[in-house]
């Protein structure tokens, strides 16, 4: 049994009102898939106004974190990867 590790995982509400979670081999990875221009690949990631986010960061033991929105979690991101 091979055990995968994720940088980042995200739980969050999405505009139907449904619980979701998706997870990022790394915050690069996230962040680039949300300013993707492939199509197939945008219908897989949240939009930037789904709500009530938990970031767990570095695994299942890592750092979390809560934001409002997921454009809050991506500019968040933003100053991690290009120390803003």
């Amino acid at each position: 049994m091979s055990f995968k590790s994720y940088d980042l995982v995200v739980r969050y509400t999405n505009c139907d009102d449904v619980r979701c979670e998706k997870k990022w081999g790394s915050i690069q990875d996230f962040y680039e898939d949300m300013y993707t221009d492939d199509e197939e690949k945008l219908w897989e990631i949240p939009m930037d106004d789904d709500y009530d986010v938990e970031a767990i960061f570095f695994g299942h033991t890592g750092d979390v974190k809560h934001f409002a929105t997921i454009g809050e979690l991506v500019d968040f991101c933003r100053k991690q990867i290009f120390a803003e």
